[in-house]
């Protein structure tokens, strides 16, 4: 009864769950809004359950269900909301990899979403990028959701970095690299990063602006146009 009376509660006002201290420094944020867990920072929205818009709107323009990826690898894990979201909203059952850096976010996610799921989740407390070097997964879908408050560090900006990620694309697999796309810098960023590293890697990628994020899409083996 408590637990309904607080999901109520929160289509009205936020109501604070819970605030720990992330790595480097990085104070997370939980609450409730609008019936949905959400994982914030200062600067940054980390995960926000089924109202997380940005792979919301791209699983749908891709057409996520008649795609029906089997394994999937996300690189950043968050609250889980895109598991949560491909199983609740899309009604797909997919194999999940999920690589977290921070254990804090890892504790989170495992106490609040992880354990409602039917899929099957298997958590990797890793960095991504030495994971990405070592692995060798092939994966359906690959997400990219690798944030420290509102940057994306160096490393996963790198040449290397994507081309270790393509390698694990299955044939006809999709990736997806989600971009904050909302001021005059991180707009900049973006397009530099898709003009001189994400395009030359991925031939046929597309950069899909969604809102005040960009997603960097590129599907191996064959062309995507959204």
């Amino acid at each position: 009864m408590k637990s309904f009376f607080w999901r109520l509660l929160s289509y009205f006002y936020d109501v604070p769950i819970e605030t720990v201290a992330g790595r480097d420094g990085v104070i997370l944020h939980l609450c409730l809004s609008r019936g949905q867990y959400q994982l914030y920072t200062r600067h940054a929205i980390y995960s926000y359950g089924l109202h997380y818009a940005n792979f919301y709107k791209i699983f749908k323009k891709i057409d996520i269900q008649s795609f029906a990826p089997d394994e999937v690898l996300v690189l950043g894990l968050g609250l889980g909301s895109i598991p949560l979201m491909l199983e609740r909203s899309f009604h797909l059952q997919c194999a999940y990899t999920a690589v977290e850096y921070d254990e804090a976010v890892i504790y989170l996610a495992s106490k609040y979403v992880l354990g409602s799921l039917q899929s099957s989740v298997s958590v990797m407390q890793a960095d991504a990028y030495a994971y990405m070097q070592h692995s060798t997964g092939q994966y359906d879908l690959i997400c990219i959701d690798i944030f420290v408050d509102d940057i994306i560090p160096p490393e996963f900006r790198s040449v290397s970095f994507l081309q270790a990620v393509r390698k694990q694309l299955s044939q006809g697999g999709i990736l997806l690299f989600n971009w904050l796309y909302r001021d005059k810098q991180s707009r900049s960023e973006a397009q530099q990063y898709f003009d001189t590293v994400f395009r030359p890697v991925c031939p046929e990628g597309e950069m899909v602006i969604l809102g005040l994020n960009a997603m960097m899409l590129d599907r191996e083996g064959g062309v995507t146009h959204l």
